[in-house]
């Protein structure tokens, strides 16, 4: 007589979404003999990241340094 098998629960498959490339041409405007950067700049990690602009807050992707923005009352 076959030995019977046991039933194998479904693996869960993760989704392969792809990481979307990060266009940094964006991110600095040049005028004449300077280059200035559009975005703001991380105060922990000087200089060397930008931080990312959510509706209500500015965060550091590198350190996590979160900044709020300021919001109106009258509005």
């Amino acid at each position: 007589m076959p030995k019977k098998r046991k039933e194998k629960k479904g693996k869960r498959i993760k989704s392969k979404s792809k990481h979307k490339c990060t266009q940094i041409y964006k991110f600095y405007s040049i005028e004449g003999n300077k280059i200035e950067r559009k975005r703001k700049e991380c105060p922990r990690c000087l200089n060397a990241t930008f931080m990312g602009e959510h509706k209500d807050r500015f965060t550091c992707g590198r350190c996590r340094f979160t900044e709020m923005k300021k919001v109106d009352k009258n509005e």
